[in-house]
């Protein structure tokens, strides 16, 4: 499953989240200001910061994928 961490003011993260929806991906959204354990523990440099299955993964890899 895919773990999506953003922000209100991510622009690629709204994006992604609009069309992981649109095409009935499942996945959890979460907000980086409440999970700083994943900052640290990955050492987060940009967002959207994406993790599937616990293996992180790019933004252009997610939006590029076919999804089913």
């Amino acid at each position: 499953m895919l773990k999506v961490y953003g922000s209100k003011s991510c622009g690629k993260c709204i994006s992604l989240k609009r069309l992981l929806e649109s095409k009935g991906v499942e996945f959890e959204y979460l907000d980086i200001s409440e999970h700083s354990e994943i900052s640290d523990k990955y050492s987060v440099r940009a967002l959207p910061f994406i993790l599937e299955d616990g293996v992180e993964r790019s933004f252009e890899e997610i939006k590029n994928r076919q999804w089913k």
